[in-house]
């Protein structure tokens, strides 16, 4: 069970920003500080590659969602419009910054290229496991209310169709809200969340248009994350839960009676990407059960790279948010290990990590900016 966020999170996004591989690649395509031409060039080129391997396995192109290019009279046509919407999307997730016509990638970018290079080429127009657990995080952190409500609607009527969602989703956020605003820790959160759920009965005039920009890309993103699952019946689709999709609503479930899925910045802090890890990968091991001879060995095979991409080059300091969760994902992956960032963090201050050439050690500032890890070379 989590913790109730006290706050309303829902990104604002166009409903063409389904897909979660083109917005990883259009990460990637932001390495250094690229020109806008020269990013949405070097997508539309992974997007018609992607989308060639995509039909040659037999798939239909044409009922592809989120995409940013397309095929008319045998020739690739891209879309700017759409390309610009994932741009949008990655900077509200802060994955990337722009300034005029340059893009660069952040930390937090860099970091989801680091992990998604971890990934066996997955099928096309699909993420691997440290890609997904990556998106995972970010979009519990920065869209709370919305992925949660779609899911959580999905594992309520079982079977769903995109018409009963974008039907019901009005009810389903003021709903959602009132039980959050329950449990409350303070007045004021209490009355603005309460707030927020007036705004959006009295306010949303036409309520499935708001829907139409809320659902489909929810639906798109939780597909891609392996949670919900897509069948087609007759001309329609339905939308059902995975098993990792209920692992994950299990996981996520807070308050008695009127259940809730909700999570908090202190829970995601304390328990992930160990938890998800467990809810998604079904892992086999837990950090805590773990010898410090085994964990040391965990360390060695990850803090070095994880240094060495996240080191700040001005001051030689390398990111330690930023390696932490490199070493806890790539544990949980490939070593079926889970562990969160906060236990890594408290087991490393009081146990010396080195390998062949350097020892590092871990300085804890008040803030995540302000702490890091500084590399010392072995005499």
């Amino acid at each position: 069970m989590s913790g109730a966020n006290s706050s309303y999170r829902v990104l604002e996004v166009n409903t063409a920003v389904r897909h979660l591989p083109t917005a990883g690649a259009l990460v990637k395509c932001a390495k250094g500080e690229v020109g806008l031409d020269s990013l949405l060039t070097c997508l539309f080129q992974w997007s018609n590659r992607t989308s060639e391997a995509y039909v040659q396995l037999g798939n239909d192109y044409s009922r592809f969602s989120g995409r940013v290019t397309t095929w008319k009279d045998g020739s690739h046509v891209s879309n700017s419009a759409a390309a610009m919407r994932y741009l949008s999307f990655l900077s509200d997730l802060a994955l990337v910054t722009r300034g005029g016509n340059l893009v660069r990638r952040t930390w937090d970018g860099e970091l989801l290229c680091a992990l998604d290079e971890k990934d066996v080429e997955p099928a096309p127009f699909t993420v691997g496991a440290h890609t997904a657990l990556f998106f995972l995080q970010t979009l519990l952190r920065a869209d709370t209310d919305g992925i949660l409500t779609v899911l959580q609607m999905v594992m309520t009527l079982g079977e769903a169709t995109l018409n009963q969602l974008q039907r019901g989703l009005q009810r389903a956020l003021v709903d959602r809200l009132a039980v959050k605003a329950s449990l409350a820790r303070t007045d004021d959160v209490a009355r603005a969340l309460a707030f927020k759920a007036n705004s959006i009965q009295t306010e949303w005039r036409a309520p499935e248009r708001y829907a139409e920009h809320i659902v489909p890309p929810r639906l798109g993103w939780l597909t891609d994350l392996g949670l919900v699952s897509v069948t087609a019946v007759g001309t329609s689709k339905t939308h059902s839960l995975t098993d990792s999709g209920r692992n994950i609503a299990t996981l996520l479930r807070v308050g008695q009676g009127e259940d809730v899925l909700d999570v908090s910045d202190d829970w995601l802090l304390a328990n992930s990407p160990g938890s998800l890890v467990k809810a998604l990968l079904g892992t086999k091991a837990d950090w805590s059960l773990l010898s410090d001879e085994e964990r040391l060995k965990i360390m060695r095979g990850y803090v070095g790279a994880a240094v060495d991409r996240f080191t700040y080059a001005t001051v030689g300091r390398a990111s330690l948010r930023h390696v932490l969760e490199y070493t806890a994902v790539r544990a949980g992956v490939e070593r079926s290990v889970a562990v969160s960032r906060q236990e890594l963090q408290r087991w490393w201050k009081s146990n010396e990590v080195a390998d062949d050439s350097f020892s590092y050690r871990i300085y804890e500032g008040a803030r995540d900016t302000e702490s890091f890890v500084l590399a010392s070379e072995l005499a």
